[in-house]
């Protein structure tokens, strides 16, 4: 049986989201493998397999954030929709990313940095950089340093290069909330006309000086915005998914077209629609049967927060000329008992408190159904 369109698809009650989570996360993992013990003696497009096969065009820690931003338009435009208010919506969204996020901070800096600092405790501890990495529980603006910890690695100083893209995150699922205010989310055709207006706008944007503009307030570097278009393609595949038609012989074809993007040096751009569709049909591929690789829990995002920091602890203990297999290897073992006590200890405590906060059955309505009652959304 093969479904004819993404709502059909949708309809069913297995998918492979959680799978397509758990390799995003592994993607990072691997990719970061390779570009945290890059040199100039070992440079990444000689290392990293899909660096070198797109020409420098893709890395595979890129490919799996890009997947992540996709999936997450869709669903977090799907969770907007059901929400009750606003208010139930970034509860929602806020218990899934700060318990963990904030658990992942302060052990980083508590725990962690004591452990690898080259400096005295006392004056680690004294130090006001020690308590600076704390406002990492904002989001905005990171901190990447603890003071004396990983002075002597490759990429120095960096405690935790993943959380750069959680900014982003939110700042998509704040976006989205502000279309959906202005009415431009309640009727799919007016988002689409909103959507391809907003690439145009980029395409500009790119070729000028304002590229490298960073955002006031937020402090976002603009060009990192690519992260969005993902985020969008994905809310476009929601509101149009009783349009979509998912098909192996559509997705061999997107895959064709996307090769020859990077065969053009357009991979990236290509990518904005190839990625999510070929995404969206492994997800609902009903002959793809991996729902029940999540059994024991989600542990996609501890694996990507934690990750990071301890790959550069290895580098940090081992040197930063250890084979990348072994780093590969290590970086796996030793993140993936962090990521499951992330999960069963704090993740997975916070979304039952999201389940007894919004008990309300969920009942998915139309964007051109909350056109007309904006006060009618479920959670």
């Amino acid at each position: 049986m093969a479904f004819h369109t993404l709502a059909v698809a949708d309809e069913h009650k297995t998918n492979n989201f959680d799978f397509i989570r758990l390799l995003a996360a592994s993607m990072v993992v691997f990719s970061h493998s390779f570009y945290l013990l890059a040199t100039p003696a070992r440079p990444l497009s000689e290392s990293e397999p899909l660096t070198f096969l797109t020409g420098g065009q893709m890395t595979f820690g890129q490919l799996g954030v890009w997947i992540f931003f996709a999936i997450s338009g869709y669903l977090i435009t799907q969770s907007l929709l059901r929400s009750t208010s606003y208010a139930s919506y970034f509860t929602k969204r806020s218990l899934r990313i700060f318990p963990a996020l904030v658990v992942d901070i302060f052990i980083a800096a508590f725990i962690w940095g004591p452990l690898v600092t080259t400096l005295p405790l006392a004056e680690y501890f004294s130090s006001y950089g020690t308590y600076r990495y704390l406002l990492n529980v904002n989001l905005y603006r990171i901190v990447y340093e603890l003071p004396g910890v990983f002075t002597d690695n490759p990429l120095r100083n960096f405690v935790n290069g993943s959380l750069w893209t959680l900014p982003f995150e939110f700042t998509c699922y704040i976006g989205i909330v502000l279309l959906h205010f202005l009415f431009i989310l309640r009727n799919r055709y007016v988002y689409a006309a909103f959507y391809f207006l907003g690439l145009i706008a980029w395409a500009i944007i790119y070729q000028t000086k304002y590229y490298t503009f960073v955002i006031p307030i937020l402090g976002l570097p603009i060009q990192y915005l690519t992260l969005s278009i993902y985020f969008g393609t994905g809310a476009l595949f929601f509101l149009f998914r009783d349009k979509i038609p998912l098909r192996f012989s559509w997705s061999v074809i997107v895959l064709a077209i996307w090769c020859l993007g990077f065969y053009l040096n357009l991979g990236v751009v290509f990518s904005y629609f190839c990625l999510p569709y070929i995404t969206f049909w492994f997800v609902y591929e009903p002959k793809i049967k991996l729902h029940g690789v999540a059994r024991l829990g989600d542990f996609s995002y501890g694996l990507y927060i934690y990750s990071w920091t301890v790959q550069q602890t290895i580098i940090h203990f081992l040197g930063a000329q250890i084979p990348w297999l072994v780093m590969c290897f290590l970086s796996f073992l030793l993140t993936i008992p962090l990521a499951m006590f992330s999960w069963f200890a704090i993740e997975k405590k916070a979304l039952r408190i999201k389940d007894r906060l919004f008990k309300k059955k969920e009942v998915l309505r139309e964007p051109e159904v909350l056109l007309n009652q904006p006060e009618m959304l479920e959670s």
